[in-house]
Parts: C-alpha cells; sequence; structure tokens
C-alpha cells in the first residue's frame, strides 16, 4: 500500500493526474480499480463511436481476454516473430465485427 501512495503522489503533484493500478489475473478478473477504469474507457468509447455500452464492455472484454491468454501463451512458449505489429482495435468496425463474430445482439 505504501508504495501505491508514492507514487499516487508523485503523479498527482509532478503530472497532475491520477494513479489507478490495474490488477488482472490470467483468467480475465479485474481488481476493483481496474473495473473502474475499464467502465469508464467503455463508456468513452461507446460514447466518441455511437454505439451501445453493453456492446463495447463486451468487445472490450473480448480483447482484454484475448490479450491475457496470448500473454500466457508467450510466456509458455516464447515469442515466434521478431515484429509483431497488430492493427488499430479502436474502429467502429472492428467493434460490429466482434460483436457480430461473438453472436452480440445488434440494436444499435
Amino acid at each position: 500500500m505504501e508504495k501505491k501512495r508514492t507514487y499516487e503522489e508523485r503523479i498527482r503533484e509532478v503530472e497532475h493526474g491520477s494513479f489507478s493500478p490495474l490488477v488482472f489475473t490470467t483468467a480475465g478478473g479485474m481488481g476493483t480499480m481496474a473495473t473502474v477504469v475499464y467502465k469508464r474507457l467503455a463508456s468513452c468509447i461507446a460514447e466518441k463511436h455511437g454505439k451501445l455500452y453493453g456492446k463495447t464492455v463486451h468487445w472490450l472484454r473480448c480483447r482484454l481476454n484475448f490479450s491475457l491468454l496470448r500473454s500466457a501463451i508467450m510466456c509458455l512458449r516464447g515469442s515466434r516473430s521478431a515484429c509483431h505489429r497488430p492493427e488499430c482495435p479502436w474502429s467502429s468496425d472492428t467493434i460490429d465485427l466482434t460483436c457480430a463474430e461473438g453472436r452480440v445482439p445488434m440494436d444499435n
């Protein structure tokens, strides 16, 4: 807890921001602060792209779970490529495609 307070104080005074440690499990579980940040991020993305909040949260959870899975697999087998550049995941089309593949009801 002392480490968190130290970082939080420095960021607040020097960078005029806030510090929220994001804690995730390898199975996709989130800590309390991560949940708050996650909901805020989903809200901003949904508003920016004109999508439903629930659909955007589902999309973010899919992205997070696959990222955690990829990192766990990479820890087990190591990287096979020298240069991996994923596409930009924030386009409106990507959200629609992910929700369609995941069979999420499309109300928007």
